[in-house]
């Protein structure tokens, strides 16, 4: 298990000006439950656009949006069940939850009553703000990530989500 953050990059914005710039930041250390991923894909939603330019909410600058991905596990935790390097995966807008509500204990995270942790956007628990697809690897437990069977292109996947 990697024991240090992982150094990444991606392209954020800085602004709700619209326009990205690169950025080099650290993904969490990964933990017993955690898979690395790196990413080969990220789709663009009009949610990305709405939180890029805030109209949603105030939002914490750099911001990396993107929470449709796809990639490749390329390490996995010491309790690590669902997965293996070499796992074609993707990740959606959810990354955690409290996993202890009432909502979270019903399979209803979105709904978990001390707020999910989205994919960006959202203070991680370690308490960093999470960063999203538009970046070359991601950190996520492995409960909120699914399994791409072989035969489908990760790339054609990308343009359907």
């Amino acid at each position: 298990m990697d024991k240090e953050p992982y150094n990444t990059k991606g392209m954020a914005l800085y602004s709700t000006d619209g326009h990205f710039k690169p950025i080099q930041f650290q993904r969490r250390a990964l933990g017993p439950k955690d898979v690395a991923i790196k990413l080969e894909y990220c789709g663009i939603c009009h949610s990305d656009i709405h939180h890029g330019l805030g109209h949603w909410k105030k939002e914490i600058f750099p911001l990396i949006p993107g929470h449709e991905l796809a990639g490749v596990v390329v390490a996995v935790g010491a309790n690590v069940n669902k997965f293996k390097i070499g796992s074609r995966v993707g990740i959606g807008c959810l990354v955690n939850s409290c996993r202890h509500c009432n909502q979270c204990l019903e399979g209803f995270e979105q709904y978990c009553e001390k707020g999910p942790i989205l994919t960006y956007g959202s203070t991680d628990r370690d308490g960093s703000i999470t960063q999203g697809g538009y970046s070359t690897l991601n950190v996520v437990d492995e409960d909120f990530v699914i399994n791409i069977p072989d035969p489908i292109d990760l790339a054609i996947l990308d343009l359907i989500y």
